[in-house]
């Protein structure tokens, strides 16, 4: 069982540092596409897909990145 000490201990690790920052990056340039209406096309099925796939993604990335141990 994961243990809260074992979680933050992984948390502050600098590899899993570095890949939240990196998952943070794509976070934003995921954000600048819908912005700036990247997934608009002359069908809307097609832009309905891409914008619903891209906000899928940022809300997968939000879930890792906002992970937290029970109580804190």
């Amino acid at each position: 069982m994961l243990t809260q000490e074992t979680y933050n201990e992984w948390k502050g690790h600098p590899a899993t540092k570095e890949v939240f920052g990196e998952l943070a990056k794509i976070k934003i340039n995921l954000m600048t596409a819908l912005s700036q209406g990247q997934t608009l096309s002359g069908d809307a099925s097609e832009t309905q897909r891409d914008t619903a796939m891209i906000i899928g993604q940022i809300q997968g990335i939000n879930q890792v990145l906002h992970i937290t141990f029970e109580g804190e």
